[in-house]
């Protein structure tokens, strides 16, 4: 079994919003946050997830989340791949909590107000597309009052529009298929969209010959792919045509909208397979509902914090435990452009070395509890241990403080 580590995050990325997305107050807790809402993913279920934590200040910005497992190649590139999304929703992500729901709902019945004048509003069916709809189709029939209810008010129902409502709209894939699936059942029916939250062309109508039906959102957002691609849109914006056809209504990068319950699935296209791929969910069950379903609880990260010895790990030298008498030690110190690292295995009485010298008060301390452990003379124990973190010493591991 060949062991490797593949570096998931760093907190030199952006601990700002890292910290707005957690909801922690300080930076080591949002790690750990962080930490274990991406081992919730079924992706890494067998794998080891470490979190490497730093006591000296100088030393935060080296603190990150790293993964051990027998990973193939093929693994690596799509954990790295996963791992580069991270960032990325970091920075772009706004998260929507319940208060501000309840404000752009209020919003959006203005805005439907008018655009369709009271009277016409009136006579429309208010259908929810589940299940975010039926959330902001509450918030929005109090905004609206007496004014409307879901069916009970004007005309025949066979002429009545049908005024769909959701809680974002990003490539349309979803409310196209609605729609086209009233049309086909119903089909002297008008629909119409509401949102809080959409892109600007489809709420301008530019949602190309698909979109046979108008989207009124609270807030209209920006297409950021022009921005992030720059010479390589076009080719970007192709990649993503071919692969989604004439399924979705639109084709951008928006800023990842979440909702206090719910957080939209975010893709990328697989550079190895070439196949779509989701990306992780990043925000913690107790701030996004949705998420205290998706995935599974699977215990306790690893933390490997700096030692209280003379002796402990270098600032990116990251450990594993694996097994109860197998340790595996991954260096990250140099940036190389290899995305998996190799590691080194330390088993049974090197494993306990490496585990009772890093935890241990002193060297002394650590070979009178080895000497315990395995009945030996503490003298040639602590020889033996001396010798031990001389060599891990001599090869970048370990540091003497």
């Amino acid at each position: 079994m060949s062991f490797k580590a593949v570096k998931l995050f760093s907190t030199t990325t952006d601990s700002s919003s890292l910290l707005k997305l957690t909801g922690a107050s300080d930076a080591a807790a949002a790690l750990r946050i962080l930490g274990d809402t991406l081992n919730r993913d079924s992706r890494l279920s067998d794998a080891y997830m470490v979190l490497r934590l730093h006591h000296d200040v100088e030393k935060k910005e080296q603190e990150g989340i790293y993964l051990f497992g027998d990973l193939s190649p093929e693994r690596v590139e799509l954990i790295a791949r996963l791992a580069t999304q991270i960032p990325q929703t970091l920075k772009d992500s706004l998260y929507i909590s319940y208060p501000e729901a309840e404000n752009f709902a209020e919003d959006l019945a203005e805005k439907l107000i008018r655009t369709y004048g009271r009277e016409r509003l009136a006579q429309f069916e208010i259908r929810p597309v589940p299940r975010g709809g039926y959330i902001v189709c509450g918030l929005l029939l109090y905004a609206l009052g007496k004014l409307t209810e879901t069916g009970s008010r004007g005309g025949e129902a066979v002429k009545r529009p049908i005024l769909l409502v959701d809680d974002a709209v990003f490539s349309g894939f979803r409310i196209r298929q609605t729609v086209e699936s009233i049309q086909k059942q119903e089909p002297h029916r008008e629909v119409h969209v509401a949102v809080l939250a959409a892109p600007e062309s489809l709420c301008n109508g530019k949602g190309g010959v698909h979109q046979s039906f108008p989207i009124t959102a609270a807030m209209e957002y920006q297409d950021q792919a022009p921005e992030m691609y720059g010479e390589t849109y076009a080719q970007w914006k192709s990649g993503w045509e071919s692969k989604s056809g004439e399924k979705v209504l639109w084709t951008g990068h928006p800023k990842t909208i979440v909702f206090s319950w719910s957080e939209p699935e975010s893709v990328f296209i697989n550079s190895v397979t070439d196949e779509i791929e989701l990306a992780f969910r990043l925000y913690p069950p107790q701030r996004c509902f949705r998420n205290r379903f998706e995935g599974e609880d699977r215990g306790t990260v690893q933390l490997h914090e700096d030692s209280p010895s003379g002796w402990t790990a270098a600032p990116e030298v990251v450990a594993a435990r694996i097994g109860e008498n197998r340790i595996v030690v991954a260096d990250f110190t140099e940036n190389g452009e290899e995305q998996g690292r190799d590691c080194f295995l330390l088993e049974d009485t090197a494993a306990d070395m490496w585990d009772i010298l890093l935890r241990a008060e002193s060297t002394v301390k650590a070979a009178e509890e080895l000497a315990g452990l395995y009945d030996a003379d503490p003298e040639e124990i602590r020889k033996d241990l001396e010798h031990f973190a001389a060599s891990l010493k001599e090869q970048g591991l370990l540091v003497h403080e």
